[in-house]
């Protein structure tokens, strides 16, 4: 996981998700500001979320490709396709 930097993508969550709930309070009067600012936020969080699940299925991948049964029953094609049905649901999202 380490290796795949899971944590650190999943650390740029904390920031945008304490600015997401601070901004009502602090842009209360600027009403413009305050629904740019979260629109912002919104697909930036997608997007992380969407990059942390990518390095969490590598990191899957590659400690399975250490069993001597991934020579046998692979299943890169598998992550694959739960690459494929995350971005496409984190795109619909958008």
């Amino acid at each position: 996981m380490i290796e795949k930097r899971f944590f650190s993508k999943v650390s740029y969550l904390v920031p945008a998700f304490i600015i997401y709930s601070l901004s009502p309070f602090v842009l209360k009067d600027y009403p413009f500001v305050f629904e740019g600012i979260q629109i912002f936020l919104k697909v930036y969080m997608i997007i992380v979320v969407l990059l942390a699940i990518n390095a969490f299925l590598n990191a899957i991948a590659t400690i399975y490709d250490d069993f001597t049964i991934a020579k046998s029953k692979p299943i890169k094609g598998y992550i694959q396709i739960v690459k494929y049905l995350f971005i496409s649901s984190g795109l619909s999202l958008l």
